[in-house]
């Protein structure tokens, strides 16, 4: 981890923290701090000027998690180099391809860019989201549909379950390595217990509550859970999330 994650204040031998609360500005005392400028060779328009802060970073690996914020701008086209998963909190994103297709997202939308997908960022205005990066191994894209478009995940309720089901799960996306993977999932009853995870994970409440170790998370509330983390949830009937893991 970077010295500005929350996580770099832990004494050594402490048991690492479950869960933690995603702050949209950063962590308190913290916050977003200006990251170096965007290399204009990259871009077709805008001098933007971002900032962000990492809630997980892995530069071994290619995988980082946090909170950005960036100044209007426009990418030059080509293929998107890394896997990514977002939350978009201000603003709104046109991601346009070759073939005259654009899709626009809003604040409040969650979506998937798939590693290699031949698109072109356009920035408007101002933006803010939250982030999972995870940069590809090499592997080349499958026949899987989400990996030759822009995924936008409905936030409608998933279909009614089978009779006593505790729960119903949607694949969102899964890269092609199978390092990362978003599904949503609808709570159809009360669960209480610790559940395992195996990667890293981050979730955003999309309607209902959870509480984990005393923490509560409401609609619209995102958290970080460590991965191989066992923590104790107390999830209300009616909840419905939606989560990007990471799996090293």
């Amino acid at each position: 981890m970077t010295e500005n994650s929350p996580f770099a204040e832990q004494k050594a031998g402490a048991d690492p923290f479950s869960v933690v609360r995603i702050e949209h500005d950063g962590p308190a005392g913290v916050g977003l701090t200006e990251w170096e400028k965007l290399d204009p060779a990259t871009l077709a328009s805008g001098e933007p000027v971002q900032r962000g802060h990492f809630y997980g970073l892995n530069e071994e690996s290619g995988y980082s998690m946090g909170v950005w914020d960036c100044t209007a701008f426009d990418d030059a086209p080509g293929p998107y180099p890394v896997d990514e998963y977002m939350v978009l909190l201000e603003g709104s994103v046109i991601m346009a391809q070759p073939d005259g297709t654009e899709t626009v997202i809003n604040a409040g939308d969650a979506f998937v860019l798939p590693r290699g997908l031949d698109c072109q960022w356009k920035m408007p205005g101002y933006v803010r989201k939250i982030f999972m990066i995870v940069e590809g191994d090499g592997r080349a894209a499958s026949s899987n549909p989400s990996h030759a478009r822009v995924t936008v995940p409905s936030f409608a309720p998933l279909s009614s379950p089978s009779e006593g089901a505790v729960s119903s799960h949607e694949q969102v996306f899964l890269s092609a390595d199978g390092r990362m993977g978003v599904q949503r999932i609808d709570f159809h009853h009360a669960v209480e217990g610790p559940v395992p995870m195996a990667g890293e994970c981050l979730v955003t409440v999309l309607e209902g509550s959870v509480e984990i170790e005393g923490h509560q998370f409401a609609k619209g509330d995102s958290f970080q859970l460590l991965a191989n983390a066992k923590p104790d949830w107390k999830i209300a009937a009616g909840t419905r999330l939606i989560l990007a893991a990471y799996t090293a």
